[in-house]
C-alpha cells in the first residue's frame, strides 16, 4: 500500500496527543502491545494478560474478552455513525477523507475505548 508521507490526515491531530502517538504506533506496528514487544525482541512472550496467544492491535480492539464491554461501547458509538468497524477503520479513518466530522467521532470512540481499558497507562 503506497503511503504519502506529505499528506497527514487532519483527524491524525484530533483528540489527545498521548492517544494519538499510541494510534501511530500501532499503525506502524511499533512497540505497543506484547506482540508487537515479542517480534522487537523486547519481551520474552507475545501473548495477552487473557490467555490468547498472541495480543496485537487486532485482538485488542476487537477480540480481547477483557475488553469485550467496551469494545461494544465503541462499535456502538462507530455504527451509529454508519462506519462498519474494522481495523482498517480504527487506525487508519474513514476511506473518504474528507468526512472530517466522521472520523472525529471515529477518534472520540476510540479514544474513550483506549482510556477505558486501560491497557496503555504504563506508557504515559
Amino acid at each position: 500500500m503506497y503511503v504519502n508521507v506529505h499528506y497527514v490526515p487532519p483527524y491524525y491531530l484530533m483528540g489527545s496527543p498521548r492517544i494519538n502517538g499510541l494510534l501511530s504506533r500501532l499503525r506502524c506496528n511499533c512497540p505497543s502491545l506484547n506482540f508487537d514487544l515479542f517480534s522487537n525482541f523486547i519481551k520474552p512472550y507475545k501473548s495477552c494478560q487473557c490467555g490468547h496467544v498472541k495480543e496485537d492491535a487486532f485482538h485488542y480492539f476487537f477480540e480481547c474478552p477483557l475488553y469485550h464491554n467496551f469494545y461494544l461501547i465503541m462499535q456502538a458509538n462507530i455504527v451509529s455513525l454508519g462506519f462498519r468497524p474494522s481495523l482498517f477503520l480504527l487506525l487508519q479513518g474513514p476511506q473518504n477523507k474528507n468526512d472530517l466530522n466522521g472520523a472525529e467521532s471515529i477518534i472520540y470512540a476510540i479514544t474513550d475505548f483506549v482510556e477505558k481499558t486501560g491497557r496503555f497507562n504504563h506508557l504515559g
